[in-house]
């Protein structure tokens, strides 16, 4: 396979996820410049789990059927179109809908491009370009915020905005000149809630005769759910409980991206001695350790050492996770097994951060947060203890 396709999705992917840290920051400060809530900044972030949800249920039947790079450059230029209308638009009702159709269309994307990607990538090779991956989303988490920084100091929020919307027709032509990987298609592309259910059942049938796989992919869903319940008390925990000022707390999400990027990179160079295993086993224990120390911290110094040691541990079981699944599901349900099993991964989502958000306006958001990192911790543990004392059910 030509290195130039691998570059140039890589560049794709890259320079999208820049993209989306600068939209990111410029809509939640138009939002808060608008209304002066933390509660619509909040409605926000609720907005991306519900349309997992609501796609989850279809999205895959589409995926597995349709060419997934025309699907993709589509989506891109759906997304920029939409990014264009909201900062013509002052209701916030408005600014909340095109949002809801731009997080829509990243989750369609989102599992479009993973099919994409194990059809596009040989099986040998998956492990080093999901670390690759991983290490340029770091980067991005780095440089994004930083240039929504700059780009800010010279234009305003909607003007940022805005040059979302090149971002995405830029990366959409990029992927125009990538290779088609769809195999020829036989089956009927109709969706209809027959070959929805249809789906359903196969999926239900897949995992029941290949119920390891699919148990290792519930605990991938698990951790995300976890990590995203226990995230969305961070920023308040430092800032009220640790008393971190807001260029204190700036440097401690730098702090973060600087051990993604460390971790991904060490990941990259020495891929091919990290066994699967190793990366899922290991990553999510240390992953879950690190929150520990997070939450249990009374110092400045002691934040910063945990929020770098979550950092470094968390792109080794991304990408354990990540090249698993797609080594062992066939590409030719990959889309419908995710889309599918997604609305496990969305319900949580929603069940568990309401939980944890409620949980922390009745005790302490020190308790509150020690005892979800602990939960995660056995989780990691159970995961740890399946996968290495099972072992010889693990494939790969």
């Amino acid at each position: 396979m030509k290195k130039t396709y691998i570059l140039l999705l890589l560049l794709g992917l890259g320079i999208s996820n820049i993209g989306a840290w600068i939209y990111l920051i410029a809509l939640n400060l138009k939002i808060f410049n608008q209304t002066q809530s933390v509660l619509s900044i909040a409605i926000l972030y609720i907005l991306s789990p519900v349309a997992m949800l609501v796609v989850s249920f279809w999205a895959g039947s589409l995926i597995d059927r349709l060419n997934t790079r025309k699907m993709m450059i589509f989506l891109d230029c759906f997304r920029a179109i939409c990014i264009l209308f909201i900062p013509t638009t002052n209701s916030l009702i408005g600014i909340y809908i095109l949002s809801f159709l731009v997080q829509l269309s990243n989750a369609i994307f989102t599992t479009a491009s993973t099919v994409y990607i194990t059809k596009l990538i040989p099986v040998n090779e998956r492990q080093k370009f999901n670390s690759l991956k991983i290490l340029i989303q770091s980067c991005g988490a780095i440089l994004g915020p930083i240039i929504a920084g700059v780009l800010l100091l010279f234009i305003s929020t909607n003007q940022t905005i805005y040059f979302n919307t090149c971002i995405l027709l830029f990366s959409a032509s990029i992927i125009y000149f990538l290779p088609n990987v769809q195999i020829s298609q036989t089956e009927n592309t109709d969706l209809s809630f027959k070959v929805i259910k249809k789906d359903f059942l196969t999926i239900v049938m897949y995992s029941k005769k290949n119920h390891f796989i699919f148990v290792i992919y519930c605990f991938f869903l698990g951790m995300t759910i976890f990590m995203t319940a226990i995230d969305s008390i961070e920023a308040a925990f430092s800032k009220s409980v640790i008393d971190l000022t807001d260029a204190e707390y700036g440097f401690l999400l730098s702090i973060f991206g600087t051990g993604i990027l460390l971790g991904s990179l060490i990941n990259t160079l020495f891929a091919k001695y990290f066994s699967l295993s190793f990366l899922i086993g290991i990553g999510t224990l240390t992953t879950s350790i690190g929150y520990i120390g997070y939450y249990s911290s009374f110092s400045f110094s002691h934040v910063l050492i945990s929020i770098l040691f979550i950092g470094f541990c968390l792109p080794f079981s991304q990408t354990g996770f990540i090249t698993f699944y797609q080594n062992n599901i066939p590409t030719s349900i990959l889309g419908r097994f995710q889309s599918i099993v997604g609305v496990i991964e969305a319900i949580g989502i929603i069940i568990f951060t309401l939980t944890i958000g409620y949980l922390s306006t009745l005790f302490s958001l020190r308790l509150v947060g020690i005892i979800g990192s602990f939960l995660f911790f056995l989780f990691s543990l159970f995961l740890f203890y399946i996968i290495y004392f099972k072992k010889k059910n693990f494939p790969y």
